[in-house]
């Protein structure tokens, strides 16, 4: 046998902290997924306390959802280039930062610029999820999946007090003359 043959490199250790990143990227992908849930039923009220004509609360929605949208890519790569740990922490800063800017805003223009900033930074998590779930093995894949329907599930829900066109509530359905 030739001497310069490589030997196989011994197993990494794993990190004591390796089991926590699971659960810390889905709580933070469960909290960016419940600010548009939450965004969207106290719109009627966030208009009116802002004087937000009504035309114009729409963009307190597409703001977000086009900064999220257009950033996701972006997201993925500069993870790549900077490190998924760091660039998660930072979007995780910026979002929280965001917020609280869109919490103390006092007219429309800066809720709609926080949004904006909400949506660059709610971006850098869910590549940095997926990635999570892939690498983590299929366990790990599959317990982060399980989350993220489960979650879905939960926020798609119909809630007590918001009415849907298709929803059909008790009284309505034994109204109808048959």
């Amino acid at each position: 046998m030739p001497s310069h043959t490589r030997k196989p490199s011994p197993a990494r250790p794993r990190s004591p902290r390796g089991g926590l990143a699971l659960p810390v990227i889905a709580a933070a992908q469960l909290l960016i997924v419940m600010d548009g849930t939450i965004v969207t039923v106290g719109l009627p009220v966030i208009g009116s306390g802002l004087g937000i004509a009504a035309a114009d609360l729409d963009w307190v929605l597409t703001a977000y959802a086009l900064a999220f949208g257009g950033m996701l890519l972006a997201g993925g790569r500069a993870g790549d280039v900077f490190g998924r740990r760091r660039l998660f922490q930072a979007g995780l800063v910026v979002f929280l930062l965001a917020s609280l800017l869109g919490g103390v805003a006092q007219n429309g223009a800066t809720l709609i610029a926080a949004r904006v900033l909400q949506g660059m930074g709610g971006a850098t998590p869910p590549p940095d999820a997926l990635t999570h779930g892939y690498t983590a093995g299929l366990l790990g894949a599959g317990v982060f999946y399980l989350a993220a329907i489960l979650a879905t599930v939960l926020l798609m829900r119909p809630r007590p007090g918001h009415s849907s066109p298709q929803a059909t509530t008790p009284e309505k359905a034994h109204s109808s003359p048959v």
